[in-house]
């Protein structure tokens, strides 16, 4: 009984354990989400359906600083991707970017 309960954790350690390097970083990665590797400058989030792609790094600076201390919490609602982090400041935004509330846009004055 005793030799079949050691085979059994052998069985169980060798089969969680990966084989090398290589495979562990490969399945690491293949874990990770996709980076994204464009950055979109808004400063008007009017352009920003013009300007901006699905997947971009959104980055909102506006010009005009402290008019509106909703306007990051708006335009992180309209424009984000909610299964990345959105971080937000009194006056600026970075998240990913998503048109997926589009439909919405004609609401907040923002042009496709």
């Amino acid at each position: 009984m005793k030799k079949l309960i050691l085979a059994a954790v052998c069985c169980l350690f060798y089969a969680l354990t990966p084989l090398n390097d290589t495979q562990a970083s490969q399945s690491m990665t293949s874990m990770t989400p996709h980076e994204p590797e464009t950055v979109c400058r808004v400063e008007n989030p009017a352009n920003a359906g013009i300007k901006c792609k699905n997947s971009d790094v959104f980055l909102f600076l506006p010009n005009l600083v402290g008019n509106n201390s909703n306007l990051p919490v708006i335009v992180s609602a309209i424009f984000c991707n909610f299964r990345y982090p959105i971080i937000t400041t009194p006056d600026a935004v970075t998240c990913v970017f998503s048109d997926s509330r589009k439909a919405s846009w004609s609401e907040y004055g923002v042009a496709e």
